[in-house]
């Protein structure tokens, strides 16, 4: 068996039944990290050209001070 892993939200549902029907198919053993706000929070301080953004709205927000 193929070994991915995959790193994503716990808390977005939508992201968490498409892992979900990923593992299902018994080709991938799937491995959940789940990351807090504080972790994401962390990672785009501690990394000025990363952006991490939630949605499009956020993604405006955060990147209408480089426009």
């Amino acid at each position: 068996m193929t070994q991915v892993i995959i790193e994503y939200d716990a808390d977005n549902e939508v992201a968490r039944k498409l892992m979900e029907f990923v593992a299902s198919s018994g080709i991938v053993n799937l491995k959940t990290i789940k990351r807090t706000k504080l972790d994401k929070a962390i990672e785009e301080v501690a990394n000025d050209d990363v952006i991490v953004c939630d949605s499009y709205e956020d993604y405006v927000e955060k990147t209408k001070k480089y426009a």
